[in-house]
């Protein structure tokens, strides 16, 4: 038997009422606001073929201004002929939950040969593995946005990772994410009176409906 259209509303209202959604926040400034560069609670690695060099505050970036950009919600990571390499990561703790956590950003790149390498990770620290969460590969989409669900690794400490890598010895590539969150859902019992009330308004929907 077909579910009647009263029936049908009531249903969604319902289920609008048993879910909740709410900003988680282990991780620190995914907008790129905080800080006078825009990399505060972030990190970054520079490596010109022999050496690394470690970026672990918001001034350190500011001095690596020509590799780091911080504006509207995003950060592009850009190599240069000194330094083909440039990553950006920052661990935090993801939050124990009775829900699902979601975490999401936007990304975009450029690279001028095959040989060159982007790469979104995230890795739980605990146990080394790695999660993909966006690469390039020749001939698919330079942009997009990442959902990913994290709820599984809900209490360990984790390592978001993001690279820019030139193979071809022409650099200018480039990568850019942006407006990173972490969005925690809860399904809570709805109230009893409105799950009542719910049910009341379907029902005299049905007999005005019949009339």
């Amino acid at each position: 038997m077909k579910m009647h259209w009263v029936t049908k509303i009531a249903g969604l209202l319902v289920g609008t009422a048993l879910s909740a959604s709410a900003m988680a926040v282990p991780l620190q400034n995914g907008d790129f606001s905080s800080g006078t560069n825009g990399f505060e609670s972030w990190e970054g690695e520079l490596d010109d073929g022999s050496s690394y060099l470690s970026l672990t505050s918001d001034a350190d970036f500011g001095t690596y201004s020509n590799y780091y950009s911080a504006s509207s919600s995003a950060a592009t990571l850009t190599n240069k002929n000194d330094y083909y390499h440039v990553s950006l990561f920052q661990s935090f703790d993801v939050p124990t939950t009775a829900g699902t956590l979601i975490l999401s950003f936007g990304y975009e790149w450029f690279v001028s040969n095959v040989d060159d390498f982007v790469q979104a990770t995230l890795e739980d620290v605990s146990t080394n593995v790695f999660y993909d969460l966006a690469t390039y590969v020749p001939g698919v989409s330079t942009s997009g946005t990442v959902n990913y669900d994290i709820t599984s690794l809900a209490g360990k400490n984790v390592e978001l990772y993001f690279l820019v890598e030139d193979g071809d010895f022409m650099a200018g590539d480039w990568l850019r994410v942006s407006n990173i969150t972490i969005t925690e859902t809860v399904k809570v019992p709805a109230p009893p009176v409105l799950v009542l009330l719910l049910t009341g308004l379907a029902g005299l929907l049905y007999r005005t409906k019949r009339g």
